[in-house]
């Protein structure tokens, strides 16, 4: 905030406060600082989908899709904001156009271990067990840290995977 003070008009600062607010849980008072930069430049990409992420996980997400998509309307080849746009959706229970932009990411990125939970997850839902129980693996091997995420969705983590990350 003492910087903000120095130099108001700096989204960068404005957003990196979003940024830990939302760290931290606090995603309305995040809200307000990525309004803050999007008052500024409304075309910043990287404040548009902070704040469809805070609203996300506020559990709104027909507004963190609006989000997403001015993000993407700017930069339609970015990353998060499209897989963030199929964590939407796959929490509206739209798997079909969920498991699309999840493709769209993997397109990008191959190994993008949200885009590949992400369609892990819908195809889950989508009772393609096998098919999911694979992209878990591989993001798992990317980044075992997920484990417990996973596992307290209900998620079956195999025990080849487990095995892998405790020796590794």
């Amino acid at each position: 905030d003492k910087i903000l003070a120095i130099d108001p008009n700096n989204t960068d600062i404005m957003y990196n406060k979003g940024d830990s607010l939302s760290d931290l849980g606090q995603y309305n008072e995040s809200i307000g600082y990525y309004d803050k930069a999007l008052a500024i430049d409304p075309n910043d990409t990287i404040a548009l989908y902070d704040k469809g992420w805070s609203l996300y996980q506020l559990g709104r997400y027909p507004e963190a899709l609006e989000f997403y998509d001015k993000a993407l309307a700017i930069d339609d080849k970015d990353i998060i904001p499209i897989s963030n746009k199929g964590l939407a959706l796959y929490k509206l229970g739209d798997y079909e156009e969920a498991q699309q932009w999840f493709d769209k990411a993997l397109s990008i990125d191959g190994n993008y271990t949200e885009a590949l939970i992400g369609k892990g997850l819908v195809l889950y839902n989508l009772g393609k067990n096998q098919e999911s129980q694979q992209l878990i693996d591989k993001a798992l091997a990317i980044e075992p840290v997920y484990i417990k995420f996973l596992s307290d969705l209900g998620l079956p983590i195999t025990n080849t995977t487990i095995s892998k990350q405790v020796v590794n």
